[in-house]
């Protein structure tokens, strides 16, 4: 059960009820500089940190950020509660890439981004003109190279599509390099994975028995913890009974060293048609992914890529790219993005009949929700207008609550002008399900005068997850629910921390300035 709350503290006023600091739209443009400046390039794929705040994306544009001179894409954080845009494709002292950087993910906790880049000065001795995945430290403030053996030798061949790990230790990516382990006689692409924390690298596309690939495998997702990892792959020799020539979905756990097929038949054999794009959920219990196999679930008759879910404990597969009365999709579905439980599933479909008045006919972003079997569209403005253009590759909380995608609509955010693709997010709210949520228990004080300090206690808040207290001098803010907000941007965060293990926590603030006289402090717990 995920819970969560909001505290307002009013300073030498009065008190307040509130939403998310964040939260004063259901649909924001992301991809904007520091104070909301709109971008003179295109940006896309979008990543979602776990639990909402922070939003990795890449970017053609030179104005995001100031010193931006290199002409290439580059990745870039942005921090949704203070309203802060940062490059982090950077090497030592902020150094800018000389190449292109691109194919953003980033941990649940926001630290740590991993992305592949051309350029040759993110890390000393990087000589061998291909793409490598690194991975940036926001905190630290460190670029580290992924792609290279547990020696340190750099990859002999291009390394793609990396996956991280919630807590930012393992990185799970694409190489053709044969370099990177031992005994890698396959000239193919294969999936590893690397330990940032003891340096340990893997490959993970091998069968149960560690027998190699005898084709490409691709697209990695990789599980909370870092113990599974769920891949694409057109080799036929991972499990028993595998037929050539046709594209599957695998998982392999780390911890056991077997490798299953997740796209599998109602027979149990394999699907009678490719799937791909795997998303793999936090618990690692669940993995959606696309297929064009028709044998998967009973009554696949829309001769159509569909999304489904496989659970990987029940040995079960549904379909998820319905509309909420089960009608399958006119049209194709693809690129899922599963939420921490598993529950909710996003994902890009071009069908027309998954909601009513889907009229756009393009690309739109849906939310299915596997407890309720509800789909809804998250491609919208904050009037529930489907978008005007193109909507796709989305990203979910983990909660399932926040969706980052990609667009080309100009109607979903005013004062949207600059005729490229931008990065949005659409929170939990009109028609999206949230997930269930109780009250958090909560002590300490609603008022306070400047040169005293608070103490706050709380219980039965979600275990581990970041809680934030910010201000702002700001009173730009707006109206939510009825609700006033004076928490303008930009916002100063006062204190932050990690609920613990049991959901609860606990601050003392330091002694209050004269300057907060009349503010409103929000905590987020």
């Amino acid at each position: 059960m995920q819970r969560s709350t909001i505290q307002p503290l009013l300073l030498a006023a009065a008190l307040l009820a509130s939403a998310p600091a964040w939260g004063q739209n259901l649909t924001t443009r992301v991809s904007v500089a520091t104070g909301g400046g709109q971008t003179n390039a295109s940006s896309n794929r979008a990543g979602m940190a776990a639990y909402g705040r922070y939003v990795c994306f890449e970017s053609n544009a030179t104005n995001l950020v100031p010193g931006d001179l290199n002409f290439v894409q580059d990745v870039f954080v942005h921090d949704m509660l203070l309203g802060t845009t940062e490059r982090v494709s950077v090497g030592a002292l902020g150094v800018e890439a000389n190449g292109e950087s691109k194919r953003s993910v980033i941990s649940g906790d926001g630290n740590r981004v991993a992305f592949i880049s051309l350029a040759s000065n993110l890390v000393p001795l990087d000589l061998n003109l291909t793409y490598d995945v690194f991975v940036h430290d926001r905190l630290a403030g460190t670029t580290t190279r992924v792609s290279e053996s547990a020696l340190g030798v750099e990859g002999n061949g291009l390394s793609t599509r990396p996956d991280i790990s919630d807590d930012g230790q393992f990185v799970a990516f694409r190489s053709l390099a044969s370099n990177l382990v031992a005994n890698d006689l396959n000239l193919v692409d294969d999936i590893f994975v690397r330990d940032l924390a003891t340096g340990a690298l893997e490959r993970v596309s091998v069968s149960t028995a560690g027998v190699e690939g005898n084709a490409t495998s691709d697209r990695p997702s990789i599980s909370g913890d870092g113990s599974r990892v769920a891949f694409w792959s057109d080799a036929d020799n991972f499990v028993v009974g595998d037929l050539p020539l046709t594209r599957d979905v695998f998982v392999h756990d780390r911890t056991t060293g077997e490798t299953i097929l997740v796209s599998v038949s109602l027979t149990g054999l394999p699907g009678n048609g490719p799937s791909s794009r795997p998303a793999i959920s936090a618990d690692g219990r669940f993995v959606a992914f696309k297929s064009f196999a028709s044998d998967l679930v009973p009554n696949d008759t829309n001769l159509a890529g569909d999304v489904f879910v496989r659970d990987l404990l029940l040995g079960t597969t549904e379909r998820v790219s319905v509309s909420s009365a089960g009608v399958e999709g006119n049209g194709l579905s693809s690129v899922p993005s599963i939420s921490a439980d598993g529950r909710f599933v996003a994902f890009r479909s071009i069908a027309s009949n998954l909601v009513p008045n889907d009229w756009n006919n393009t690309e739109d972003v849906f939310l299915h929700d596997r407890t309720t079997g509800t789909t809804t569209l998250v491609s919208l403005n904050d009037a529930n207008e489907l978008g005007a253009g193109l909507s796709t590759r989305p990203s979910i909380s983990a909660d399932g609550s926040m969706i980052a995608y990609q667009s080309l609509a100009p109607n979903l955010v005013a004062n949207d002008t600059n005729l490229v693709e931008d990065v949005f997010v659409h929170q939990g709210s009109g028609g999206i399900p949230l997930p269930s949520r109780d009250v958090v228990v909560l002590t300490g004080p609603t008022l306070l005068s400047t040169g005293t300090q608070g103490t706050w206690t709380w219980s039965q808040a979600p275990a581990g997850r970041p809680w934030w207290m910010a201000y702002s001098f700001s009173l730009t803010g707006s109206v939510v629910a009825g609700h006033p907000f004076d928490l303008g941007q930009p916002a100063t965060v006062l204190a932050q921390g990690v609920n613990d293990i049991f959901g609860a926590g606990s601050f003392t603030s330091p002694v209050l300035p004269v300057s907060l006289a009349g503010r409103t402090a929000y905590l987020e717990v």
